[in-house]
């Protein structure tokens, strides 16, 4: 999520992300959601769903502007990238990585250290926290790590209620897995609107409504709108 368009209430969680990670020493962050199971998802979509993501929160425009130069970059999905989703914690360095699936490495940060996290409630869904350390810091991996056991916690509670005040994008729809549309209208059905009402909302017949939700029943594997809706809601979507 642009820092520009980041709202009031995850403007502080942006400030709180920030202080937190200070007491790592890492000086910036990049905070998502995410599948449990990227793959299941996304299948060979990965490299294009990487690059075109948008909901993410960054703790300086700086990092973001770097972030972006990086993931425009990423011609191929290398074993140091998807090892970063696969496991719980990662830590990725000049020294340790070619970083082969760049075109160029990381050479404003020293060293960068991935995070994720379970949101209970949400099975489908987890919480990504990307930790840079500048140039020159000059603590070993033992003291780092030590310090980010001392902030786990910190940073799993800040997930949750991020991802449980919907304040960035499911990774459904940020990955654009489900259009606008089909989001909006299970939205809506989870309101309560009456088939009429859904129509007239989105300006739809009912057969347009009808491929909407069948579309998103065969997305998320429900077999029926109240299995969807329960779904929608272990993934953020409602």
């Amino acid at each position: 999520m642009s820092m520009n368009a980041t709202s009031p209430l995850l403007a502080t969680y942006q400030d709180q992300l920030n202080t937190i990670i200070q007491r790592a020493g890492a000086c910036d962050a990049a905070f998502l959601l995410d599948f449990s199971e990227p793959e299941f998802w996304l299948g060979k979509g990965w490299l294009k769903g990487i690059k075109n993501r948008k909901s993410l929160l960054y703790t300086s425009p700086e990092l973001e502007r770097f972030m972006h130069r990086v993931r425009s970059e990423l011609t191929k999905l290398d074993h140091d990238l998807m090892r970063s989703v696969e496991r719980e914690r990662y830590v990725w360095s000049p020294e340790a990585t070619s970083f082969h699936g760049y075109a160029q490495p990381y050479r404003e940060y020293e060293k960068q250290i991935t995070l994720s996290f379970e949101l209970p409630g949400f099975p489908h869904v987890k919480a990504g926290c990307n930790l840079f350390f500048e140039l020159g810091f000059c603590q070993d991996e033992a003291s780092i790590l030590s310090h980010i056991n001392s902030i786990e916690k910190d940073l799993q509670i800040l997930a949750i209620n991020i991802a449980s005040q919907r304040l960035l994008a499911s990774p459904l729809e940020d990955y654009q897995l489900l259009k606008p549309a089909t989001v909006g209208i299970i939205r809506d059905i989870a309101n309560g609107l009456s088939r009429k009402q859904l129509s007239e909302t989105h300006f739809m017949t009912s057969r347009g409504i009808d491929y909407h939700v069948e579309k998103a029943k065969l997305t998320l594997g429900a077999k029926n709108t109240s299995q969807l809706i329960h779904l929608s809601h272990q993934m953020l979507i409602i």
